[in-house]
């Protein structure tokens, strides 16, 4: 189970390292892939989603954001938080993906179907149900 108090703390750590490394020239891009691979590293034996999840959110928030200098927003931050939570069985009613989000989580869970332990299997196909994605 992964504390999503933790992971928000970690970020903000990451943040700081990143701007710190580097002379305090900040690089919302750095940043965010520094953030990425923070965000895989909680998942271990569930990278097969983990790893597909992060490209994701890249690519459609980061990647095509009009301030990639001030990525990653805690927006985009939250849209992390909100797959954690999804994973641990601990997605709350307020929180939620926008559709085209769901169908691509839907989209990775399905091709990774047979490697993901039945246990995280389960409680992620009764939230998509649960949420009228399937």
């Amino acid at each position: 189970m992964i504390d999503l108090g933790k992971f928000y703390a970690d970020v903000q750590r990451c943040l700081k390292h990143e701007r710190a490394d580097n002379n305090e020239n900040y690089d919302g891009l750095r940043a965010c892939r520094a953030v990425k691979k923070l965000f895989v590293s909680y998942f271990r034996g569930l990278e097969n989603i983990a790893e597909p999840l992060a490209e994701y959110w890249e690519q459609t928030y980061i990647l095509q954001s009009k301030n990639l200098e001030d990525e990653p927003q805690k927006s985009n931050i939250d849209w992390l938080a909100n797959v954690i939570a999804l994973i641990n069985g601990e997605l709350e009613a307020d929180r939620n993906f926008p559709q085209k989000d769901w169908v691509e989580i839907n989209n990775v869970v399905n091709a990774e179907a047979e490697d993901i332990p039945i246990d995280v299997l389960s409680s992620i196909m009764s939230t998509l149900v649960e949420r009228k994605v399937l």
